[in-house]
């Protein structure tokens, strides 16, 4: 009924909705919730903009409470993942073609670890498309705001682990996490943090198998695969993580290192998505010149704004490249949002 309103009325009651949203939870959670659901009206997008700025960011860091893919899901206002799926049909079907295949292959349950996982939604996407696949989840983030949220919402998920840490080659001092929107951070910070590698959380958590592995750190993937060698090695699991060239040289790191460290544990294999999850091409092997053509292209930030890469590493045939990259499985999804 309020879109029949004219707008111009409820620009009045602006400054009233800010201030009661940052007061009430529920009147807050309401809001995100009602904008979230027209977001994907673009003729209201020069008005929700404005409502969302003045009503929802004005309060980023107070919490909401929604649903993600059908589970109670609480996050902080501005979280934007419901917008991004609403608006990219495809969006994360990468991670779940891959899932589905590792699962096909292994014939049971699988064991994953969610490096980045911000408040849960990778869990949320995947129970809410694959119920029952997974024997174990291990989440890991080293954002505390973030965590405080993961920790809560997995609450539901029995088999998930949760654990707030921050994830590098070895265990040593990294820079500390910074938020660069409402939905992730990046270690740009100008404090330093304790850090561990991966291989070693696994030996504490006592993960017994890796099938698959999602890193998503904003620039720090590569790091977080050099200490992660021995479950690479020994578990091989798939891998998918985010190549954004942009942020890996703001981290201070090296746009190659994901791909060197991979490819000297034995993944020859690559399947590049754009940012939206569409497929976009196939390398085998590493090729360094196509690589750095690549970075090239994210760093102009001319063909797309922040534009980088979903990249899926393969050292086992049981996984197939090609149903891979068409995504029939991801495509007829139960679930969206």
């Amino acid at each position: 009924m309020w879109l029949q309103v004219p707008w111009k009325l409820l620009e009045i009651m602006y400054n009233f909705l800010a201030s009661f949203a940052g007061k009430n939870d529920r009147f807050r959670s309401a809001m995100y919730d009602l904008l979230v659901r027209v977001y994907s009206r673009k003729s209201l997008r020069k008005q929700w903009k404005k409502a969302w700025k003045q009503i929802i960011l004005a309060n980023v860091q107070k919490p909401v409470a929604t649903t993600l893919h059908g589970f109670p899901a609480v996050v902080n206002t501005g979280f934007s993942y419901p917008l991004v799926a609403r608006t990219n049909g495809q969006f994360n079907n990468p991670l779940l073609q891959l899932a589905h295949q590792v699962h096909q292959a292994k014939q049971r349950p699988i064991y994953v670890i969610d490096v980045g996982a911000a408040i849960g939604d990778t869990v949320f996407f995947l129970q809410g498309n694959m119920p029952g696949a997974f024997e174990k989840i291990l989440c890991v983030d080293g954002d505390k705001d973030f965590f405080s949220y993961l920790e809560k919402n997995m609450q539901q998920f029995p088999f998930v682990q949760s654990v707030n840490t921050l994830l590098s080659s070895e265990s040593r001092m990294e820079k500390s996490l910074v938020r660069l929107h409402a939905g992730t951070a990046s270690a740009q910070g100008d404090s330093e943090v304790e850090a561990i590698s991966l291989d070693e959380l696994v030996e504490q958590t006592g993960m017994p198998q890796v099938d698959l592995l999602k890193i998503d750190t904003d620039g720090f993937d590569g790091k977080v695969l050099l200490g992660a060698k021995n479950i690479l090695s020994q578990h091989k699991p798939a891998v998918i993580f985010e190549w954004h060239p942009i942020l890996v040289s703001k981290t201070g790191n090296q746009t190659h290192e994901a791909f060197d460290i991979l490819a000297s544990s034995g993944y020859n294999k690559f399947v590049f998505f754009t940012k939206y999850g569409q497929f976009s091409h196939f390398m085998n092997h590493v090729d360094h010149a196509a690589l750095s053509s690549l970075s090239q292209l994210c760093f102009n930030n001319k063909h797309d704004d922040d534009w980088h890469y979903d990249v899926v590493a393969l050292n086992d045939d049981a996984i197939d490249a090609v149903q891979l990259a068409e995504a029939a499985f991801a495509k007829k999804k139960k679930s969206v949002i």
